[in-house]
């Protein structure tokens, strides 16, 4: 219970700590319980605001929603009994200043340094604010510089015949109170402080260890391992927790919803399901393209919903209608099955041209965002030419060149490179030929969410495939936040449905 000492604190633990919970009472519960709480908590918080300007040394103190980022160096203290204190200092300064540029580098900022440690935040910056990819930026930022104190210490052994030298990681995103204690400005207070600092003091050597409350903001996009509930001072409940392994494979992503290893279910959504359900049986059954899309802000489920969609619509409804399908079809037409394809967007994807296209199109033939422009085209020609037959030079290249490869010293694109319309017309043609290729050889479920991040010309893209698309066997669902309508106000207004 809030405390008359500091009773922001005290609704700031509260809240933390409910958020722990999620696994064992559930989303539904836990965010019915931390509405009152949150809404008490902004209160206090601009009650606790100063009416002018804080001075510099006694800053404003701020809640917020942050990514907390601790790091250790492991093996400092044997290199001090190796080395001498000069020698100790370069190894470890230079670690420091390295892994400070790569915080840097992924858009965040280191707050205090501690002998061999480091503390950093995504998302506590007055300037920046809270992100919608804070906990993905610190993830990535966390496996970065597990590489790179691989590297250093690779280094230490070859220099100085040293063996040990790695570092680990601990990231926790939750509410915190920017400013008001000793480091001032740099300081962060709050549970998810504390937890932070647990799960880098719990991780092995080399490895990156996150909460579940991270997990949430980045499922999907790498691989991890469930590891053994851990005890935090502060929480009632052990805290679930992973290892990151690394960033997952394009193809293997899927959308963000629930938690690996925990049921959830699915709650309010049901009129919508059923629509969806009917779309999707509508296509199997009477063919042609159906389309909708799924908007609601941050939490309410729209990715819960889709995927939904996918294991129950798929696994249930696609089987039933294709075994009911009348006996005297042409084959193979009752035996074929949906192919899913998926794609989300990201926040940065806003400034990517045709980005969503690219990652959808990447993810399905396996292109690797580390592959090299060479390597890419190579892989993306491979994968197009059975598709496209005798024209798959020229459909190649205006598809490859719409998603950003370079394709302008191909004879199709060197013409009309200049005429920006030309070729975008004609790129769109590409993907629309594309899509109706694949979708002749099996029904197509197209999944794609975060519009709200989407780029315009991905839009555009999938606005064309819905207008010129509307005999092919695609179901097309989308989930976006309402950002997307501020944008497109008419967005889906003349799809079939």
């Amino acid at each position: 219970m809030p405390t008359p000492e500091d009773p922001e604190q005290a609704l700031l633990d509260a809240i933390t700590d409910l958020r722990a919970r999620r696994t064992v009472l559930g989303d539904a519960l836990v965010d019915a319980a931390l509405a009152p709480l949150l809404e008490r908590l902004a209160t206090l918080s601009a009650q606790l605001e100063p009416p002018t300007q804080p001075r510099p040394t006694e800053p404003a103190r701020r809640l917020r929603q942050v990514s907390v980022l601790f790091l250790d160096i492991v093996g400092s203290t044997q290199l001090i009994q190796m080395l001498n204190p000069e020698e100790v200092q370069a190894v470890v300064d230079g670690a420091l200043a390295a892994f400070t540029a790569i915080v840097k580098h992924h858009g965040g900022e280191v707050l205090r340094y501690a002998g061999d440690n480091l503390k950093a935040a995504f998302g506590a910056h007055d300037t920046a604010g809270t992100r919608e990819d804070d906990a993905e930026r610190a993830v990535h930022c966390g496996l970065a510089l597990l590489a790179e104190a691989a590297r250093r210490g690779d280094e230490v052994k070859r220099l100085h015949g040293f063996e040990g030298f790695s570092a680990r990681v601990g990231i926790h995103t939750g509410g915190v109170v920017r400013g008001g204690g000793v480091e001032n400005e740099n300081s962060l207070s709050g549970l998810a402080v504390n937890i932070a600092a647990r799960l880098e003091q719990a991780a092995p050597a080399g490895t990156l260890r996150i909460s579940v409350d991270t997990y949430r903001q980045v499922q999907g996009r790498f691989d991890v391992q469930a590891q053994p509930a851990l005890q935090v001072k502060g929480l009632q409940e052990p805290l679930q927790t992973f290892l990151v392994l690394g960033e997952r494979d394009r193809r293997l992503r899927g959308l963000r919803q629930g938690v690996e290893g925990t049921a959830t279910v699915l709650v309010g959504r049901d009129a919508e399901l059923t629509q969806l359900r009917a779309l999707t049986a509508r296509v199997f059954t009477q063919g042609g393209l159906g389309a909708a899309t799924v908007v609601g802000e941050a939490g309410l489920g729209k990715s819960r919903l889709l995927a939904e969609v996918l294991a129950e619509v798929l696994a249930e409804v696609v089987t039933k209608v294709q075994t009911a399908l009348p006996t005297d079809l042409p084959a193979p037409a009752p035996a074929r099955a949906a192919a899913l394809w998926s794609a989300s967007s990201h926040p940065q994807g806003l400034h990517q041209p045709c980005g969503l296209l690219r990652d959808l199109l990447f993810w399905h033939h396996g292109v690797k965002d580390s592959d090299t422009q060479a390597q890419a085209q190579e892989k993306f020609a491979a994968a197009l030419a059975p598709i496209f037959g005798a024209a798959a030079d020229e459909q190649t290249a205006l598809l490859g060149q719409l998603i950003g490869l370079d394709y302008s010293a191909s004879p199709f694109i060197a013409g009309i490179l200049r005429d920006g319309k030309q070729l975008r017309a004609r790129g769109f043609h590409a993907w629309a030929e594309y899509m109706r290729l694949q979708a002749a050889q099996q029904p197509l479920v197209l999944v794609l969410d975060d519009l709200q991040w989407a780029d315009d010309e991905s839009l555009n893209a999938i606005d064309h495939l819905v207008a010129v698309g509307a005999a092919l066997p695609v179901v097309l669902l989308c989930g976006a936040r309402p950002e997307l309508l501020q944008r497109r106000p008419d967005w889906g207004a003349a799809w079939p449905t």
